[in-house]
C-alpha cells in the first residue's frame, strides 16, 4: 500500500522473503518470519532469468542510435505479448509506455508508481570478444540493455503479482537519452 504521510510504498510482509541462512531479524536462532507459502519475486526472478538473459544479449548485440529505435521496441513489444497490459507506442519516437492496473481493492486514491528505463546505444565500437558484442559500430556502454531486460523483467514479475498490487505501475521505455535527444 501507499502510505501518504511519509511517501513511501509499504509492502506487506507476506511479499518478503527471508531465507533461513539469514538468520533472524531479532538475535533468535530462526527467523522472525517466513513466507515459504507463497512465491517469492526472487523465485519469479529466478525462473524468468534465462529468458531475460538471452533478451538482454540480443539488445547488447543490436543497439539503435537515438530516437529510432525500432528493433528494440519490437523486441520489447514481443517480451509484453500476452501481458494483461494497456500499451502505448511513441508516434515520432519509438518509445514503449506500459501500464499494469493492480488488481487488489484501496481505499482513496490509488497509488502510481513510474519505472523507465533507457533504450538506444551510443557510436563507439565494441571490442569486448564477447560472444554478444554488438558489431555495428554501436554499442550499448551505458547499460541500456539491461535497463530494457531489467525493466521487462519487473513487467513480468509484477504481472504476476498483480492481484496483490493496489495502484498502477507506468513503465517507460526511452530512446533519445545516450544522445541527448527526447
Amino acid at each position: 500500500r501507499f502510505d501518504r504521510a511519509s511517501a513511501h510504498l509499504v509492502i506487506p510482509a507476506k511479499h518478503l522473503v527471508i531465507p533461513a541462512s539469514a538468520g533472524s531479524l531479532d538475535g533468535a536462532s530462526q527467523p522472525v518470519w517466513q513466507a515459504d507459502h507463497m512465491t517469492s519475486t526472487t523465485d519469479i526472478a529466478a525462473r524468468l532469468h534465462p529468458e531475460l538473459q538471452a533478451l538482454r544479449r540480443e539488445l547488447h548485440a543490436d543497439p539503435e542510435l537515438g530516437n529510432d529505435n525500432p528493433r528494440t521496441q519490437a523486441r520489447i513489444l514481443a517480451a509484453l505479448d500476452g501481458l494483461d497490459l494497456e500499451i502505448t507506442t511513441g508516434e515520432s519516437v519509438t518509445s514503449v509506455v506500459a501500464v499494469l492496473r493492480g488488481r487488489a481493492e484501496t481505499a482513496g486514491e490509488r497509488p502510481i508508481v513510474l519505472l523507465r528505463g533507457d533504450m538506444d546505444g551510443l557510436p563507439v565500437t565494441e571490442a569486448t570478444g564477447q560472444p554478444f558484442a554488438s558489431t555495428t559500430g554501436t554499442v550499448h556502454a551505458c547499460g541500456h540493455d539491461l535497463h530494457v531486460a531489467g525493466l521487462v523483467g519487473a513487467v513480468r514479475i509484477l504481472h504476476e503479482l498483480r492481484d496483490e498490487l493496489p495502484g498502477d505501475v507506468v513503465f517507460m521505455y526511452v530512446p533519445g537519452e545516450g544522445r541527448g535527444q527526447r
